[in-house]
């Protein structure tokens, strides 16, 4: 893994507290950050979480990205131009069932209504949800996380699943992590 100094230089590779505390959640859970393969779901276009920890990704091994969503928020072209100079192995689909059986993490998004027009909004909300139905087809061994607030995108039952990291792990790993940086920052 190549080293990286968030206090140095947090621009590298996008926001140091997102991409570092969603990369200690995954790393914790899974004991790893290569040899993954994470799926972004839902609004792809404006999600500064997506893009910088895609990014991040691009810095381990044998990283698989798959990014599903509707073609009107899809991923940013400056973020694909990155991955693809990275090599690093990564497709864009509208339809999650193409991978989710394979996945280790499932990386869920909002629609966000205020980047984007009513009729816009109306076509997409509630085409990318996470149900029960959706996780049964996912492996023992993965995770579902959420840069949150949520407002739909995850039924409520899937709260109760073991994978679903979002509403504990992942929070509490975000603490943790904010309050490490500072310590280090402020200790200089």
């Amino acid at each position: 893994m190549k080293q990286i100094n968030p206090t140095r230089d947090p621009g590298n590779v996008g926001n140091s507290f997102n991409w570092l505390s969603e990369q200690f959640s995954i790393s914790s859970e899974l004991g790893k950050l290569d040899n993954i393969h994470l799926a972004f779901f839902g609004e792809i276009a404006h999600y500064r979480p997506v893009n910088s920890l895609a990014k991040l990704l691009s810095l381990f091994k044998n990283v698989h990205l798959s990014f599903v969503s509707a073609p009107e928020v899809k991923l940013q072209d400056g973020v694909r131009r990155y991955l693809v100079s990275h090599n690093i192995k990564f497709e864009e689909i509208e339809n999650i069932e193409n991978v989710i059986g394979k996945i280790d993490v499932l990386y869920v998004t909002r629609v966000k209504k205020e980047y984007m027009s009513d009729e816009l909004y109306q076509k997409i909300q509630g085409k990318y949800v996470v149900d029960k139905k959706l996780i049964s087809h996912m492996k023992k061994e993965s995770l579902i996380m959420h840069p949150l607030p949520r407002i739909g995108e995850i039924a409520v039952e899937v709260d109760k699943d073991r994978r679903a990291v979002y509403l504990n792990k992942q929070m509490r790993n975000g603490m943790y992590t904010r309050m490490a940086l500072l310590d280090m920052i402020l200790r200089k």
